[in-house]
């Protein structure tokens, strides 16, 4: 029984960890806008939540939507140069890819922020997509201001659960990442909002000299931490095998 309980709640947490990435990097059938620089002559880093208010107040003063609500952001390595030592460790990155939309699901905007740089990617817009099969016609719909948000990742509690978890940043060429990374998106189970951290096992790397992936949880509604999980191998099928951390 305990046995079973166990494989349960490990296909249960490579589900959740599955949906997330899948919400994160899901695409749009969009149609492309040019590239804006932001006049800056240093290289900056941004918090989720600073990030997030940045992009919002550019589509804003675009006149792109009139009230841009958050859908999801991650951090990413898609930067030639970070301006810290260890990215991420300070909760920030200087790489972020976020989506954006009104409350109706009417439009969606993919932004991209690259330091000084920011690039409004793609704009989809539900007149562009088919009736679904209740007659509906919708793109995802946007439902946080940055206000919502109760926790951001370069917050003291963040840092400290890093610590106490002895998450390691990425730092070679087998690390499936560089540093630490962060996303905050809504479960695809429920209605409850997500701050994610991304980041090495410390047991990595395994015996076959891979790099495993570990990740913390927590609900960025209310800033409590939700749950940890490393990666510690596959199964016969070549699917990930989770346990809590």
């Amino acid at each position: 029984m305990i046995n079973r309980r166990k494989k349960i709640i490990i296909i249960l947490i490579s589900i959740i960890i599955c949906a997330g990435i899948f919400i994160v990097l899901q695409g749009f059938k969009t149609r492309r806008y040019t590239e804006t620089v932001l006049e800056s002559s240093n290289i900056k880093s941004y918090s989720a939540k600073e990030a997030i208010n940045f992009m919002t107040q550019y589509i804003i003063a675009q006149k792109l939507m009139e009230d841009p609500l958050l859908i999801s952001i991650t951090s990413t390595d898609s930067i030639e140069k970070d301006n810290t030592i260890d990215p991420g460790k300070d909760g920030k990155r200087a790489a972020w890819n976020g989506e954006f939309g009104d409350i109706k699901g009417s439009k969606v905007i993919v932004c991209a922020l690259r330091g000084d740089i920011i690039r409004i990617d793609f704009i989809s817009e539900a007149k562009d997509i088919p009736d679904n099969e209740n007659g509906e016609s919708h793109l995802a719909i946007g439902k946080y201001r940055v206000n919502d948000i109760k926790i951001d990742s370069n917050d003291k509690v963040v840092l400290d659960k890093i610590k106490e978890l002895k998450l390691m940043p990425g730092t070679t060429q087998q690390d499936w990442i560089k540093g630490y990374h962060y996303s905050i998106y809504e479960s695809a189970f429920d209605d409850s909002l997500i701050l994610l951290i991304y980041g090495i096992s410390p047991e990595s790397p395994n015996e076959k000299g891979e790099s495993m992936m570990a990740i913390c949880e927590f609900n960025a509604k209310d800033g409590s931490f939700v749950r940890a999980s490393k990666k510690v191998g596959y199964d016969k099928d070549g699917r990930s095998i989770w346990e809590p951390m």
